[in-house]
């Protein structure tokens, strides 16, 4: 038995995730309180490689790939934008899982 499980945490909507490093900022629209939420990536000037390896799912990426090879059901838990469905389907296409 492999326990793959990232830690998780709780923070106030509208803030900075705990060990994030994506800021957001919500923007206030009309006087019903409206609004919407962006996201902005502060790590625009590094590659799409070194952006997927600041992910925290990426730590544990073999990990991942070893449950999945040798057991039928692996189940992922992680906070929201760990990565988990993003990465693990391209570390499954990468390591040869799809046709």
């Amino acid at each position: 038995f492999i326990s793959l499980k990232l830690m998780a945490k709780f923070w106030k909507p509208g803030t900075a995730v705990p060990g994030s490093s994506v800021d957001l900022e919500r923007v206030i629209e009309g006087s019903n309180g409206a609004g919407s939420c962006m996201s902005f990536n502060t790590h625009l000037h590094l590659s799409i490689s070194q952006q997927r390896q600041r992910l925290p799912i990426f730590k544990h990426r073999n990990q991942i790939l070893y449950a999945v090879e040798k057991y039928r059901t692996v189940i992922i838990i992680g906070e929201t934008g760990s990565g988990k469905t993003t990465q693990i389907p391209q570390y499954l296409h990468e390591a040869g899982w799809t046709g």
